[in-house]
């Protein structure tokens, strides 16, 4: 579905309203009869689609690669840190950016080491910004080729079933939980967990190359820093996908018949696990620098100290830009609290724009982070900003009544574009709000 935006009119603008707007038929913004011009629009539409050439094999061929580019995206994703991408990707790719297959020798200029940080970009590139936006692109076709719909019908009954609750954890001691979920939310739930799961054992086998370092012994210590830096991948695992639910119209979740209502419980989900990530991300290290005695300067940022890699000041600045990315989603956590939402909807609405400096910092704390969230949150932005424009748009206001029961019907003039049934509007009212 395509959302449209609408805003009322501004002061001054002549509405209609009493009887002329109750038996007046709904107008389109031109004056035409919005039942003759939707025919007309619909017939046109019809008639241009048909002309194309219709091969079943190409409608059929861009599902399977839609579907295959979402598995690469999220494969991409889970196996980054796997023993096999990290020693046979990043060797064949290395010559490619000047970078040595084996160590250089201690206090080698930093040439030495080549373009080492294109690594992780050129890996996050090729398997997920790539598939992610041949997934749009396949998208797009499928929406073009059929007229009536762009899912195809063996989706559509996997949708059908993935909706279903199942009657049969009722009867079974513990499990009388699940019964409040379906198949879907099941399986996604399931994705959540072994995701990071996976992402957590190929996080420890890849430190566990550098971790101790070389003259330190493997002790408590060891597992503490371990668990924080693993604790950190699967936070920033669980933020690339965090945007896609509560994108308007976004591709995926149209493709397997996800409404966008229905979708931000997803994302909910994913923001709690990146929250809880990022929180057991944080709590290892303080534990490890109380244990040295070197909390308050690890912790603490310094105003008088070089920032450069070799100075004391860059792991300063670097554990303080972390610690205020997990200040501003604590904020966001606590104000998205159900109570909050329902009673306090304004904090929670323009609190939730901290996700803004939050994603900021956390790319300051560690660069690597913006290849996780960069196309997904790239996807999100876009969709605000074509609702924001089309919320600046002002629209003719045919019927205002009050009705019982605190509701009000509003009748506006139908604007130009395609509109099918059950779509949602998204109304503006400045005077309310100008950013709602």
């Amino acid at each position: 579905m395509s959302p449209t935006e609408q805003c009322s009119p501004p002061l001054g603008v002549q509405e209609v309203g009493g009887e002329d707007a109750v038996l007046r038929p709904l107008l389109s913004v031109n004056g035409v009869d919005t039942k003759n011009s939707l025919h007309e629009d619909t017939r046109t539409s019809t008639k241009s689609r048909s002309t194309t050439t219709r091969v079943p094999f190409l409608n059929n061929l861009a599902h399977v690669l839609l579907v295959v580019s979402i598995g690469i995206y999220i494969w991409g994703q889970v196996m980054y840190l796997s023993p096999s991408i990290q020693l046979s990707f990043m060797t064949a790719i290395s010559p490619f950016w000047s970078v040595p297959l084996t160590p250089p020798p201690p206090g080698s200029s930093l040439k030495a080491y080549g373009h080492y940080e294109m690594l992780a970009p050129t890996f996050f590139v090729l398997l997920t910004v790539l598939p992610l936006l041949a997934s749009l692109l396949f998208f797009e076709f499928v929406r073009d080729y059929n007229v009536h719909r762009h899912t195809a019908r063996r989706v559509l009954a996997v949708s059908a079933l993935l909706r279903r609750k199942s009657p049969h954890f009722k009867s079974i001691p513990g499990l009388q939980w699940v019964r409040d979920f379906c198949y879907g939310e099941l399986l996604f739930i399931a994705f959540l967990v072994i995701g990071n799961v996976v992402l957590f054992v190929y996080g420890w086998i890849n430190q566990r190359r550098v971790l101790p370092r070389p003259g330190d012994p493997y002790d408590f210590n060891t597992v503490l820093e371990l668990s924080g830096v693993v604790f950190g991948y699967s936070s920033v695992f669980n933020m690339a996908f965090l945007f896609l639910p509560c994108t308007r119209h976004c591709a995926w979740m149209e493709f397997f018949n996800i409404s966008y209502a229905n979708g931000v419980k997803y994302h909910r989900w994913l923001g709690i696990w990146a929250i809880i990530g990022a929180i057991l991300h944080a709590i290892p290290f303080y534990w490890l620098w109380y244990r040295q005695g070197v909390l308050a300067k690890q912790t603490l940022p310094c105003f008088d100290c070089q920032l450069d890699y070799w100075h004391i000041g860059y792991p300063k600045w670097f554990n303080v830009f972390g610690e205020i990315s997990l200040f501003f989603v604590l904020v966001i956590l606590f104000t998205s609290h159900p109570w909050v939402r329902r009673h306090l909807f304004e904090t929670f609405y323009y609190m939730h724009h901290m996700y803004i400096p939050a994603v900021i910092f956390a790319v300051l704390h560690f660069n690597v982070i913006v290849w996780w969230v960069l196309p997904t949150l790239v996807l999100y932005l876009s969709s605000r900003a074509i609702s924001r424009w089309n919320s600046l748009f002002s629209v003719q206001v045919l019927e205002f009544i009050r009705l019982p029961e605190g509701l009000v019907k509003i009748v506006l003039a139908r604007s130009e574009g395609g509109f099918d049934i059950g779509q949602f509007v998204y109304l503006n009212v400045p005077a309310i709000s100008k950013l709602q």
